[in-house]
């Protein structure tokens, strides 16, 4: 691959019960924001993104993560198990969670293929060279209580 990009991307709406250690975050699709480009680069990458050959964000517009269940570790943590839903296409996650005075930080890697998103995977095209984009994606968070 050519190089990273990041961005941010918007929460629409969320549920947090701490009581029964449970969560719900939708995520806006369309508020996909390429941080690391500008202008006419910056645009066309947004936009690919958007598009069918990734998330097909006008007829997904949301994504989903639900936390069913969180378990203390050892060294303070919490290990989030739920379920991750992109294009209405549903996957078991795993997060460790980290929580100091009411926020609440993690790091989510999940692998895009197991959503249909193929462009360009190893796995389904041979020969991609320099233009291989890999299939793990990472998404931080932080959720803040207070």
């Amino acid at each position: 691959m050519g190089g990273e990009h990041f961005g941010l991307i918007k929460i629409k709406s969320g549920t947090l019960n701490i009581e029964k250690q449970q969560a719900e975050v939708i995520v806006d699709m369309d508020s996909i924001d390429v941080a690391n480009l500008d202008g006419e680069w910056k645009d066309k990458l947004m936009n690919h993104l958007r598009s069918d050959d990734f998330f097909s964000v006008k007829k997904y517009q949301t994504a989903i993560l639900k936390i069913n269940k969180m378990t203390k570790n050892k060294n303070g943590s919490y290990q989030a198990v739920g379920t991750l839903q992109i294009k209405n296409i549903t996957q078991p996650i795993s997060i460790e969670v980290k929580e100091e005075k009411g926020e609440y930080t993690g790091e989510l890697t999940f692998n895009r293929t197991l959503f249909d998103i193929k462009y360009k995977s190893a796995k389904f095209f041979e020969n991609l060279g320099d233009k291989l984009i890999y299939d793990e994606v990472q998404l931080k968070f932080k959720i803040a209580t207070n």
